[in-house]
């Protein structure tokens, strides 16, 4: 299994840790760029949002890069985020692309319940190693979380502009690393 997802914020960063501590391997999904837009807006329906349109080129781009599973959150609420899995998948499936996708919904209630629906899409990973990996991911998306809470307090009043930023940057990376 080759597994990518769509860049949403820090996302890319946990999920990464997540599935790289299970053993499944990971296709990022480049930056996303002018090109993937053009992908998105060539593919999508008129009518389907940016971040939908930016998906659809994101998830091109890395099944032509070898990715041959999709992670997708589901769900509902406000917008039509929830939808966007089953949709992309049928986008991508009359593109011709050879790919399995797997829509998490997220969890009501209890957590147990999610992460076994979760577990349930990689039967080969003892409950212990993804529990670990699972730890250290949310440990991860707490440290960013608090990154970003740092950067918006303090960049809007800095006396080098900048600076927080690649502060903020610097250690993001090294979160990034973080084992």
């Amino acid at each position: 299994m080759k597994i990518t997802y769509p860049h949403m914020g820090s996302l890319n960063m946990i999920l990464k840790t997540m599935f790289e501590g299970i053993g499944v391997e990971v296709i990022d999904p480049p930056p996303s760029t002018n090109k993937t837009l053009t992908l998105g807006v060539r593919n999508s329906h008129e009518f389907a949002c940016l971040p939908f349109k930016i998906n659809v080129g994101n998830f091109i781009e890395a099944l032509d890069k070898g990715a041959d599973t999709i992670i997708m959150l589901g769900g509902i609420g406000p917008c039509r985020f929830g939808y966007y899995g089953q949709v992309q998948r049928e986008i991508l499936k009359d593109l011709g692309y050879d790919f399995k996708m797997i829509i998490v919904d997220p969890p009501h209630g209890r957590l147990i319940d999610f992460l076994k629906e979760l577990a349930s899409y990689f039967p080969n990973v003892d409950g212990k190693t993804a529990l670990k990996s699972f730890v250290f991911a949310v440990k991860k998306m707490i440290a960013a979380d608090k990154l970003e809470k740092f950067l918006l307090k303090y960049r809007a009043h800095e006396d080098n502009p900048g600076v927080t930023t690649k502060i903020y940057e610097e250690y993001m990376k090294k979160l990034e690393k973080a084992q």
